[in-house]
């Protein structure tokens, strides 16, 4: 028995025949893993060095100005693209030429422009003299019906007076004052004033004088006043009180333009 069996464990390996050595197979621990970081590069081989990359300070950029022109050199030249002097001027005949040929321009110009200040003048007086009539007509006809107003003798006072008949101004403004005290009308110095030009108008500057004082006791900063009784004076060659009654006008009005004028003038003549 037991004859075609093999022996017990004779064909079996021994224990652990078959089996390889305590891991033999396999690498011993870490001998196929590498030593640290062998594989690797060692701590920033491939790195490059700080800033090794980077271009040293500048190095891509062109020195300082080194491609910018020098200056002015892009400029051109002190009038380099202007001509010498006169070189483009016309001469003088050409000048000449060309006013004669523009001439009948310049004058048609010129009297297109008087023209129209003439025209527009016109249109005014027309206008003026139009309301003037106007207003003559509407108070001739009610103060010959009725009593007037102080204010319509004075209105009708002055028309006539600015149309230069002065008896007839004279009479009205005369009215004017009777109306004004019997209405109780305290303002009569434009009044005074009317009638002292109806009497400066006829060279009468005595009584002229006399009205313009009425008007400023009436009204004492009446500017008009001042200048028409320094005007009077100047005719009686009182350049003294005209002086003084100019340099009154302009202690109210400082701009007033005819104190002004008159008071410059009146200075020098003093003065000299």
């Amino acid at each position: 028995p037991h004859s075609l069996l093999p022996t017990p464990y004779s064909l079996l390996p021994t224990p652990y025949s078959l089996l390889p050595t305590p891991y033999s197979p396999h690498p011993t621990p870490h001998t196929l893993l590498p030593t640290p970081y062998s594989p690797h590069p060692t701590p920033h081989t491939l790195l490059p060095t700080p800033y090794s990359l980077l271009p040293t300070p500048y190095s891509p950029l062109p020195t300082p100005y080194s491609l910018l022109p020098t200056p002015y050199s892009l400029l051109p030249t002190p009038y380099s693209p202007l001509p010498t002097p006169y070189s483009q001027l016309p001469t003088p005949n050409s000048l000449i030429k060309t006013m004669h040929k523009n001439l009948p321009v310049i004058y048609l110009s010129i009297f297109i422009v008087l023209l129209g200040f003439a025209v527009v003048s016109i249109f005014k007086e027309v206008f003026k003299s139009r309301r003037m009539e106007s207003s003559m007509s509407r108070l001739r006809k009610k103060l010959s019906t009725s009593k007037g107003t102080t204010q319509e003798y004075y209105e009708l006072g002055s028309i006539y007076s600015e149309k230069k008949v002065f008896s007839q101004a004279i009479a009205l403004f005369q009215k004017a004052l009777k109306a004004a005290e019997e209405e109780g009308e305290e303002n009569t110095a434009p009044i005074y004033n009317g009638l002292g030009y109806t009497y400066f108008a006829q060279e009468q500057y005595d009584l002229a004088i006399r009205q313009y004082k009425e008007a400023l006791k009436s009204k004492p900063e009446y500017v008009t006043a001042l200048n028409n009784l320094a005007h009077a004076y100047e005719k009686k060659n009182l350049t003294a009180q005209a002086l003084e009654m100019y340099e009154e006008a302009l202690k109210i009005d400082a701009n007033n333009a005819t104190a002004k004028r008159r008071a410059q003038s009146l200075r020098r003549l003093v003065s000299a």
